[in-house]
């Protein structure tokens, strides 16, 4: 005992005196039971016939009083396990000082585990991470597979992947020797963090893997993890380097054969090019990336461009042609299980509605995808729900109701690191604030909005804060300075064939003029507006009309009037 104080004394580490205690511990036991806990200690969790097939004793008989030592606790309805932290001392002991001995253990266990029903996730994961250590190159391919699996229809089993591997860094000693199997590990624990939004881990994971996956040779690794980066800047906002990193996978897709990665990597640029407003380019990049998934039969991503076809006739006020597109692509979503597919196209939907004025509509349909973000754990979904649902509530004139929601999504907003929806959603508070006439803070909304679109190069954001400060302007009486900034916003619109926003503006250069007494100006630009409003089938239209009536007739018009 005297021994044992001294050298925990003279233990430089508490990692050191831990591994004294535990030597002590093991010293007094038996050596069949000593045995047993270094068996144990390879195994995330052990019934009795699992560790007699891993120690090959079918005799042991010191079951019960292993699993009454003090490191050994109940795990779930599996049976018991070392307690974490001296698992992993052992389990790490054993490999660097009896590697010979670890391998074979890992490898009865994996023959026990393979008898088994794999079917069970934990079965799979046990199986999966001794083959890595026993056939790294089985292992590697094994590894690979489950994981495309669980990612995939029907799984998107994306907490499965996660448990997987973290099982296999608890060992990484053991499991990832090999530069390949390290690449794909460190691919796919940025894929899981990507998907949480958790954009700066995933970044930086990427890059790890994208360094092996060179040093492989293997090019749809790298494709693939290009189209990782690509989709990370791209949530970022950041489109001019998500457009670069696409551009990068594809012909690297196309040189592996890689028909799926082909398709991946249009649809990735089309989302880039329909971000930055360039619809004839998305939609050509689409097209090609529907016959690809059309030809090889994969309907997830069939359902993904149907979504993204359907944002572009949604911009372009093709309401109808949008329906028609978020239906077939739910309907591919709720065939495959893909719950946050599902989710964003509730969304899509709920904005056509919006659009069109029918409220009721919009608010179930976003009612219906909150609940699917919070499920699938997406906290950008989340956001996007709870600004849609503020703004319908702005749309009613319920601004309490709004900013309550505005005020919950903003933060969701920051923390993922979406600066688009953030300012999105300044805006949004600076419209309920103009429309409650308190113009001094709306004036600052707008400016930290205009601030971070700026920043993030979003020129439809920019162009939009341009008009709301014309409408600050027409609120205030300043007739000219709201004419310049609405006819700046409204090349701007035309340009980029945005017809509501066109509506929009033309109806407010009406107003304005109509304020600086130029009434022949004023009933040009409304009656332009009235027939654009037309042309996309908008109620507003007849609300243009009963101003263009009583300029018409001569009735006092209140030019200030604000307009959501």
């Amino acid at each position: 005992m005297q021994d044992i104080f001294k050298l925990l004394q003279n233990a430089g580490s508490e990692e050191e005196r831990d591994w004294i205690v535990m030597q002590f511990s093991l010293d007094n036991l038996k050596p069949e039971l000593q045995e047993a806990v270094w068996g144990a200690s390879l195994l995330r969790w052990f019934d009795e016939k699992y560790l007699k097939a891993t120690l090959n004793n079918p005799a042991f008989n010191g079951f019960e009083e292993l699993i009454a030592l003090s490191f050994v606790e109940p795990f779930g309805d599996r049976g018991f396990n070392i307690h974490e932290r001296s698992r992993k001392m052992l389990e790490k002991h054993l490999w660097h000082e009896k590697a010979e001995y670890y391998l074979t253990l890992s490898q009865r266990a994996c023959e026990y585990c393979s008898s088994q029903n794999l079917e069970d996730v934990e079965w799979m994961i046990e199986y999966t991470g001794h083959l890595l250590i026993t056939n790294p190159v089985e292992g590697s391919n094994q590894f690979e597979n489950i994981c495309v699996k669980w990612w995939n229809p029907p799984f998107f089993a994306y907490e499965k992947i996660e448990a997987l591997l973290n099982s296999i860094g608890e060992r990484a000693h053991a499991t990832l020797n090999s530069p390949k199997v390290n690449a794909n590990y460190l691919y796919w624990k940025a894929s899981v963090a990507q998907i949480q939004d958790q954009y700066d881990t995933a970044k930086s994971l990427y890059e790890k893997a994208l360094l092996l996956f060179r040093q492989v040779g293997s090019k749809n690794g790298e494709a693939n993890t290009f189209i990782g980066q690509g989709d990370v800047a791209r949530l970022q906002d950041q489109y001019d380097a998500a457009r670069s990193l696409y551009e990068k996978a594809l012909p690297l897709f196309r040189e592996d054969g890689d028909k799926l990665g082909e398709a991946n990597a249009l649809i990735a640029q089309g989302d880039v090019a329909r971000r930055q407003l360039q619809y004839d380019v998305a939609g050509s990049l689409y097209e090609k990336a529907l016959s690809l998934y059309q030809k090889i039969g994969v309907k997830l991503g069939e359902a993904n461009t149907l979504v993204a076809q359907g944002d572009i006739t949604q911009i372009q006020a093709q309401y109808d042609t949008a329906k028609s597109l978020y239906e077939k692509a739910l309907s591919l979503y709720q065939e495959l299980g893909d719950k946050l597919g599902e989710a964003n196209t509730f969304i899509s939907q709920g904005d056509v509605a919006l659009m069109q004025a029918q409220y009721d509509v919009a608010g179930s349909l976003y009612e219906r995808a909150l609940p699917l973000y919070r499920e699938v754990g997406s906290k950008l979904g989340e956001a996007n729900t709870l600004k849609a649902q503020g703004d319908v509530a702005r749309m009613q004139a319920q601004y309490d109701a709004a900013g309550s929601l505005y005020e919950r999504a903003l933060p969701l907003y920051r923390e993922v690191g979406s600066k688009l929806g953030e300012a999105n959603t300044l805006k949004a508070q600076g419209d309920i604030a103009r429309m409650e006439a308190q113009y001094d803070t709306a004036k600052k909304k707008y400016e930290q909005s205009r601030k971070i679109y700026d920043e993030i190069k979003d020129e439809f954001g920019e162009s939009d804060c341009v008009f709301v400060f014309g409408e600050l302007d027409r609120a205030r009486g300043k007739w000219h300075q709201a004419i310049s900034k609405y006819r700046k916003a409204l090349l701007f619109y035309e340009t980029k064939g945005l017809p509501y926003e066109e509506a929009l503006v033309l109806w407010q250069l009406g107003m304005a003029f109509y304020g600086a007494k130029d009434h022949k100006l004023a009933k040009e630009y409304l009656e332009k507006a009235l027939n654009k409003y037309k042309t996309i089938k908008r109620s507003e239209a007849n609300k243009v009309h009963a101003v263009l009536d009583a300029l018409i007739k001569g009735t006092p018009i209140d030019a200030k009037t604000q307009f959501e």
